[in-house]
């Protein structure tokens, strides 16, 4: 396990909030999606898809990415300057990946990444997510959703909600929701009864 990630699944896949606000931020994305890869030492097969389930490489195709160390740096590398249209939320993407990606007796694991959620329906999205998984006769067993939400709200319009949204996701299916700060880490000292923040 890596911060609390069960590393178990023989593939993996991405649905990334592509929406304005994200590409602010787009470095710290990349870099968590190759955080997540150096976990998984080998895979048979990778997958990046945007929240409307529009595919990071090539055509709709149902066909996996095959893992290597140069697919892992194009990866990486196309995702600091990808543009797709995005309504930020990642039901559609669930959706896509679930029913193009996901076989029954394979281990996959899905991390949704984003820092907003328009919606203010949770439980639409939460029994949607359900059905998708019901529907395909996914053996949970075998099948995880992961979250990674970034601060971002400057930018981010309901970040809140994202983050309520994402908690409820993790604990209905046991999974793991990370929260990654983008904000630089202010050097501080320690005076004398009180806090101050060191010059830069």
């Amino acid at each position: 396990q890596y911060f609390g990630i069960p590393v178990d699944s023989d593939y993996v896949l991405f649905v990334i909030d592509t929406s304005g606000s994200m590409r602010s931020i787009r470095d710290h994305v990349s870099q968590a999606v190759r955080n997540v890869l150096a976990v998984y030492p080998e895979l048979n097969g990778i997958q990046v898809i945007n929240d409307q389930g529009r595919q990071l490489f090539g055509a709709n195709s149902k066909t996996w990415l095959k893992d290597s160390t140069k697919m892992r740096r194009l990866i990486a590398s196309a995702l600091t300057d990808w543009e797709a249209y995005s309504n930020s939320s990642p039901i559609e993407g669930i959706q896509v990946a679930v029913d193009r990606y996901v076989r029954d007796g394979i281990r996959t694991a899905i991390f949704v990444l984003g820092d907003d959620y328009n919606g203010s329906d949770f439980d639409y999205f939460l029994n949607k997510v359900e059905s998708i998984i019901y529907k395909n006769g996914i053996d949970r067993t075998r099948f995880r959703i992961h979250a990674i939400g970034f601060e971002n709200e400057k930018q981010s319009s309901h970040p809140e909600r994202f983050v309520m949204l994402m908690r409820a996701l993790s604990y209905r299916y046991n999974v793991v929701y990370l929260y990654i700060s983008t904000s630089p880490s202010a050097p501080i000292s320690i005076g004398r009864g009180k806090r101050e923040i060191a010059p830069e």
